[in-house]
């Protein structure tokens, strides 16, 4: 897709013929990709179809997995695919990641204002500094302060994604490339993090990117929507034109798949809030 930017290096993700192979097979290909601030796009498609390798790749984390991704994936114009302390930095600092299980990646001995004091302080952020960005953070996606206190075991799967994404806010990160983040909660807690996720992108202008098989979650989150199968993308577009009126018939058999998805509670669609 084409960014309406026309500074195309100082976007917070650009993805250009992006393939990551495991020898001779290419498990993802994902042709193009520009993310500027504020916008969310979405990657959806089954299991296997890629999603997770690409991802992975855009992290600069494909080595972990034994991959080989070739191409071109920049955040902030830093060349990604490249194994240099610069790229690394950018992990939590520019890009940050949100997860499903948030809890199962946060030290269990560590309190939570610890754990973010931590990860601020390894980028350099004074204790005071650290301290102020963490309570701040806590208050913009309304998370208690008295939970910044607790351990991981000691707060719920929502308060959980809560402070992941806070960490985010604190690290004040340009982009958030987020993997189903609400598959795991209750639908009340879901839709107060379809909320915040929304908020942050509007109001503080953070980019997104959203990888799910939950299309109703992907109809709220993004403007933008690529649909892949079997490593490759078989139909892109405008979210509401993809899902309102889908060209591919592989898209057409994952929206049939799910028919309640309109109906099944009200939805604000993102595009249009």
């Amino acid at each position: 897709m084409n960014s309406e930017s026309s500074n195309s290096e100082g976007l917070p993700l650009r993805v250009k013929d992006l393939r990551v192979s495991y020898g001779d097979r290419v498990v993802s290909h994902i042709p193009s990709l520009e993310l500027a601030a504020g916008q969310s796009i979405g990657i959806v498609g089954e299991s296997g179809s890629g999603k997770s390798s690409a991802l992975m790749a855009m992290l600069g984390l494909s080595s972990t997995t034994g991959a080989q991704p070739t191409g071109l994936v920049t955040v902030s114009g830093v060349d990604m695919l490249a194994d240099t302390p610069q790229a690394r930095s950018m992990l939590g600092w520019d890009i940050g990641l949100v997860m499903q299980s948030p809890q199962s990646s946060l030290n269990p001995t560590m309190k939570l204002r610890n754990l973010a004091r931590a990860a601020l302080r390894r980028h350099g952020v004074s204790k005071e500094d650290a301290d102020k960005r963490i309570t701040e953070a806590a208050s913009i996606v309304r998370l208690d302060e008295r939970v910044l206190g607790r351990y991981p075991h000691e707060i719920s799967g929502g308060q959980a994604q809560r402070f992941v994404i806070a960490l985010a806010v604190a690290q004040r990160v340009r982009c958030i490339l987020a993997d189903e983040p609400t598959s795991a909660l209750d639908v009340t807690v879901q839709a107060e993090v379809i909320t915040l996720l929304n908020r942050l992108r509007h109001e503080e202008g953070i980019a997104m990117l959203l990888i799910s098989h939950d299309l109703p979650v992907v109809s709220e989150l993004t403007d933008y929507v690529l649909v892949m199968r079997n490593g490759e993308v078989v139909e892109e577009g405008k979210t509401p034109q993809v899902f309102g009126n889908p060209q591919n018939e592989y898209t057409k058999s994952l929206l049939a798949s799910v028919p309640e998805w309109q109906t099944e509670r009200p939805r604000k669609n993102a595009w249009t809030s």
